[in-house]
Formats: structure tokens, C-alpha cells, sequence
């Protein structure tokens, strides 16, 4: 950890810095108590106040860093597809979004990831 400057040694003892802590933390909001990803989905093109509010959120997930990015991802990927009654009288599923995508918005992105149905 000292080699990645996630640490220090002071002589005495090892110091833990605040990147080590965001990584490996067990109980991450000891330390950071907003280290989360909440989902939410927009009903309509545009986001919407008072009474005309349009956001249903899906799911927060809570976490150290590792943790937020695998429990995030299992949270968001079932609403990228839609299953829906087509005219063959069969359901088909359709996917929404490209994974691909998303999940790089996910990781990349340093606030929230906006996804429109």
C-alpha cells in the first residue's frame, strides 16, 4: 500500500490514507457517508418538479468503491430491457441501451448517469 501511496509508515505505524479507506473500507460511511450510486428512472423525455415530479428511483446501493461498481451494475442491468407484447402474440424482450455503454457511464461518470424511458 505504501508503494501505491495508499499508505504511510511514520515509524512507529502504518497511516492509512483517505484513497485506501474509499477502496477497502467495510463500513464506508464511517468515512464517507454519500459513497453511493442511486438509480433512477425518468418517466418521459425530460425531468419534471412539484406536481408533474417524474423520477421512480430504482435502487441505492451503498458502498466502498470495489463494492459500489459490481452492486451498481447488478442494480441498473435489468432496466435496460423491456418485454413487451408484440403483434406474433409473443412477448420479446428489447434491449433499451447497450450494455456496453451504460456501463462505462456508470464507471465514468463522476455524478449520475441520466437513462430516459
Amino acid at each position: 500500500m505504501q508503494y501505491l501511496e495508499l499508505a504511510e509508515f511514520d515509524g512507529t505505524r502504518l497511516k492509512l490514507r483517505r484513497g485506501a479507506l474509499l477502496l477497502f473500507a467495510k463500513n464506508i460511511s464511517k468515512w464517507h457517508p454519500r459513497s453511493q450510486v442511486r438509480i433512477l428512472r425518468v418517466k418521459g423525455t425530460e425531468e419534471k418538479t412539484g406536481e408533474n415530479f417524474n423520477l421512480q428511483e430504482l435502487a441505492e446501493v451503498n458502498g466502498n468503491i470495489f463494492s459500489l461498481m459490481d452492486s451498481s451494475w447488478e442494480s441498473l442491468r435489468p432496466n435496460l430491457t423491456e418485454t413487451r407484447f408484440s403483434k406474433d402474440a409473443l412477448f420479446k424482450t428489447q434491449i433499451i441501451y447497450p450494455e456496453l455503454a451504460c456501463r462505462e457511464a456508470l464507471t465514468n461518470d463522476k455524478n449520475w448517469v441520466r437513462i430516459k424511458y
